[in-house]
């Protein structure tokens, strides 16, 4: 008989991102500052946007939804201003056709009083069962599209810079045995 040492414990996965694409395409901008690095999101127009993707762990409890958090800073000071970041995604299971689809998730967030460089830590929800009966399983390949779309009101000043994005889960009794 196994038995859980607590009911709610949860795990994350980086997603790398595609450098390779940015680079190649040469948008959007690639900054650095100190010792991190991203890429500077302008409102979206065309090729500003950061891509990744990876497979859903099988420790994955397959049953709640996940969470992308995606990290980074703005590069201008800004008051009571809002930025509008959106994850795209869409996920396909071992011998499915890979979808040309999306599951676009944006969040607008408030800056308060922000000095240069403030960063901000922005969670966006992957709903595992909006597709159903094609619901998220563990092992699919979860893809992701970051953009920044222009802010109901307020846009700041600058850009967004995306250092990073990682996918946070539940994780099962000692792995899922779903597959």
């Amino acid at each position: 008989m196994e038995t859980l040492l607590t009911t709610s414990r949860y795990d994350s996965v980086t997603f790398p991102i595609q450098v390779s694409r940015v680079i190649a395409s040469g948008k959007p901008t690639q900054v650095t500052l100190g010792l991190f690095r991203g890429f500077s999101l302008p409102t979206y127009a065309a090729d500003e946007e950061v891509f990744s993707c990876i497979c859903v762990p099988r420790t994955w409890i397959g049953t709640s939804n996940l969470a992308v958090y995606v990290g980074g800073w703005l590069d201008t000071a800004n008051t009571d201003k809002n930025f509008n970041l959106q994850v795209s995604w869409e996920h396909w299971t071992y011998g499915d056709t890979v979808p040309a689809t999306t599951h676009d998730v944006p969040v607008e967030t408030a800056t308060g009083t922000a000095a240069q460089y403030k960063s901000f830590k922005i969670a966006f929800t992957i709903d595992y069962d909006v597709d159903t009966p094609d619901d998220l399983l563990t092992g699919d390949a979860i893809a992701i599209r970051i953009r920044r779309l222009a802010a109901s009101a307020d846009e700041i000043a600058g850009e967004f810079v995306v250092e990073g994005a990682v996918l946070v889960y539940q994780v099962g009794s000692f792995g899922n045995t779903s597959s």
